[in-house]
């Protein structure tokens, strides 16, 4: 099985974080790479992040320049 990366960027997305992480996790197809990419945020991101630890391959937590910006630091970590 071929491994599929997905790169989830996010800034003060607390409230739906948590959603999307969980349907990735949920996926039958389990040879997957999880980066989550947040541009600092300053709700509770970081706390839902954490629950989910086990699943996620790397977690930045840092201030960028945007989406953009924010993408190209995952696809680095590919």
């Amino acid at each position: 099985m071929k491994k599929i990366s997905i790169i989830l960027i996010s800034y003060n997305r607390g409230y739906e974080i948590e959603k999307t992480i969980k349907s990735i996790v949920n996926q039958k197809y389990k040879n997957l790479e999880l980066i989550i990419i947040d541009g600092g945020s300053s709700d509770n991101t970081q706390e839902i992040v954490g629950k989910y630890k086990d699943y996620i391959t790397q977690f930045i937590s840092e201030p960028d320049d945007g989406i953009y910006n924010a993408l190209n630091k995952g696809l680095e970590k590919i």
